[in-house]
């Protein structure tokens, strides 16, 4: 769609042109309202919740305790005891 490749544009700092962007977007808003769409908003985390999660995550990956070796799959290489 040609507003997404705008939002693109402004995503990435480009220039465009800021009244055909917002003429995009209210033609948008129009057809959506006539097709009877209601925009709904979402439940987002708040940047301070955001920033906590992802320490707490970074923590959790950094403190876990390694796992055990793996064993030797080759036989020939295991130290057997010497018999007498």
């Amino acid at each position: 769609m040609l507003t997404e490749s705008y939002e693109q544009k402004v995503a990435k700092g480009t220039e465009v042109d800021v009244g055909a962007l917002t003429q995009l977007n209210n033609t948008l808003k129009g057809l959506y309202k006539d097709l009877g769409i209601q925009p709904t908003a979402r439940p987002i985390e708040s940047l301070h919740e955001y920033m906590a999660r992802v320490e707490a995550d970074e923590a959790q990956a950094h403190s876990t305790v390694p796992s055990e070796p793996a064993a030797d799959p080759d036989p020939s290489t295991t130290a057997t005891e010497a018999t007498p």
